[in-house]
């Protein structure tokens, strides 16, 4: 079985950081909790290019 591979970025936002609220979450031991903004790997992008991917998914902004 091929592992995911999980990217997230830290976000500074207003003397703290982003972080995205998961509610009502299936098959985990909490099923609400904080997380930094991110998700799995897609085909052979870079770590890099998954992790901004997924902050525009996630908070529609582009960051560098």
């Amino acid at each position: 079985m091929k592992k995911r591979i999980r990217l997230a970025g830290i976000i500074p936002m207003d003397g703290g950081y982003a972080l995205m609220h998961r509610k009502d979450v299936k098959n985990k031991p909490l099923s609400e909790y904080y997380t930094f903004p991110g998700g799995g790997r897609e085909g052979e992008e870079t770590f890099e290019e998954g992790t901004k991917r997924e902050i525009k998914e996630e908070f529609g902004i582009d960051v560098e």
